[in-house]
């Protein structure tokens, strides 16, 4: 009753059993202590054999819980990019990254991490610095505090698009074309 359908004369447990049987079959004249012995063996292969349902049972339910947390870590991090960017006037560049590159970053850093560790408020904190580098700064003072910012904010979002398996030809024509933002601004 607990086999699955994939159970078939090619399975190693059908070969197990019918090994028991076999030897049943040939070896059972008039002594009953082999029903004995074979019972055992055949306990042993129960046993072990739900063992291994057990263990691929909890697999499963790990994978469906994963599953499950990338599917609202998505809902998250596109309801924190989506607030961002109704906050802000982004260019299309940035946005474009966001929605794209920085989205895949937050999905996996929830799904990980969760909403309450470090490694996602930093990807917040990141996305926010990104947002604010590239608006226009009327004041020496904040033009002084983007010069200090930028080679800290270059390395994270670097660190980010690496983590996410971005190729390398897509991150560095983003970052040309963010540092000719970042010149204009």
């Amino acid at each position: 009753l607990g086999l699955d359908e994939s159970f078939d004369q090619s399975s190693p447990l059908y070969r197990k059993i019918e090994g028991i049987i076999s030897r049943l079959l040939e070896d059972f004249v008039d002594d009953v202590d082999i029903f004995d012995s074979l019972q055992s063996e055949l306990l042993a292969v129960i046993h072990d054999e739900n063992k291994r349902a057990e263990i691929a049972a909890k697999e499963m339910a790990r994978k469906i819980a994963y599953k499950e947390r990338l599917e609202v870590g998505k809902a998250i991090a596109q309801l924190e990019i989506k607030t961002r960017a109704q906050s802000a006037q982004l260019p299309h560049l940035v946005q474009r990254f966001l929605t794209d590159e920085w989205m895949k970053l937050l999905l996996l850093t929830y799904a990980r991490h969760g909403q309450e560790g470090d490694p996602w408020k930093s990807a917040l904190e990141t996305m926010d610095h990104l947002i604010w580098s590239v608006s226009f700064k009327p004041s020496v003072e904040d033009r002084r505090k983007l010069a200090h910012m930028l080679p800290g904010l270059l390395k994270r979002l670097q660190m980010g698009l690496q983590s996410t398996g971005a190729k390398e030809e897509k991150r560095k024509d983003f970052f040309t074309r963010l540092m000719r933002m970042h010149t204009k601004v």
